[in-house]
């Protein structure tokens, strides 16, 4: 909406008419039908084939905590993102999995983190994804640890947020199996910017990526990646959380000390408007669940409800 409102206000200030406005639309449109198919089929690549990560540093480990990190055009901040990590309180080992959606940046990424000191991480591993997929490349990430054996669960964090050493210790406290909590957490009964503040340890209806603590059989879903609308593809925050809440998951609101920095090359702002559609979109969608999501500890055997997509 406010990219079509400005491309019409481009063309008035050309001193283009009707058809030449519709011209410059139909060009704009066609472009981001191109891209949005190629992220698309890039997405649904990654599904259909195991992903290979690049062992940055140290030897992963699937008793070390997984911490997946979305990379964009911050490559400035992987000093910073690893020393917070590092300095992380709790005495527990960190597995940090870096995906990085803008492939000529892999680079920095190989040289920077050889010479940092990784404190409590173990480990570092890179994933250089082709084609910009956005956030949702963390779920697919995860999905690949899970299939090497991980069970529990794993942490998200965006290169924007600056982390104090309590982060892991706030967010661990407030987990619990088949939950999502996080720091970004709102409640929303209609559209998502008409969202409620929330307290430490108050259920949520939304829970953003972006310093987050997740149970990781969601990623053991086939239902959760292939029933994503091809339009939605970047709001996968929204899409967790809508998802794991249709499958009785507890949503949940942690208070954590984090900051937004370098938030100029967000990629949020190419899809506010998107966001008021989608949530709109789901509140009118019949809810998908899925048996793996509803199996409880020690109840394996009961029966699931389903809804076929």
């Amino acid at each position: 909406m406010a990219l079509r409102n400005a491309v019409g206000r481009t063309a008035q200030r050309l001193g283009l008419g009707p058809v030449a406005r519709a011209g410059l639309r139909a060009a704009r449109g066609a472009r981001e039908g191109y891209t949005e198919s190629r992220r698309w089929n890039a997405y649904r690549r990654h599904l259909e084939r195991p992903l290979d990560f690049e062992r940055l540093r140290g030897t992963p480990s699937n008793d070390a905590l997984p911490v997946v990190m979305c990379l964009w055009k911050r490559p400035q901040r992987i000093a910073d993102i690893v020393k917070q990590l590092g300095e992380q309180h709790g005495g527990r080992r960190i597995r940090l999995i870096l995906w990085n959606n803008l492939a000529a940046n892999g680079d920095h990424y190989r040289r920077a983190v050889q010479a940092l000191d990784l404190g409590a991480i173990d480990s570092i591993e890179l994933f250089n994804a082709p084609v910009n997929v956005g956030g949702v490349g963390r779920f697919l990430a995860m999905r690949r640890v899970v299939d090497t054996g991980y069970e529990g669960p794993f942490v998200m964090l965006d290169d924007d947020e600056d982390i104090t050493p309590a982060f892991l210790d706030d967010l661990l406290a407030a987990y619990a199996p088949r939950s999502i909590a996080g720091w970004w957490a709102f409640s929303y009964v209609e559209t998502y910017y008409q969202r409620a503040a929330l307290s430490q340890g108050d259920a949520a209806t939304y829970v953003g990526t972006g310093g987050a603590v997740c149970d990781s059989t969601l990623v053991r879903s086939d239902v959760f990646f292939r029933a994503l609308p091809r339009r939605y593809l970047f709001l996968e925050d929204m899409w967790m959380s809508t998802f794991a809440a249709w499958n009785g998951w507890r949503l949940i609101k942690v208070e954590t000390p984090i900051e937004f920095v370098l938030r100029d090359v967000d990629q949020h702002h190419a899809i506010f408007d998107l966001k008021t559609v989608f949530s709109e979109h789901l509140l009118h969608t019949t809810p998908l669940t899925d048996p793996v999501l509803q199996a409880r500890p020690g109840a394996a055997d009961e029966p699931a409800d389903r809804m076929t997509p």
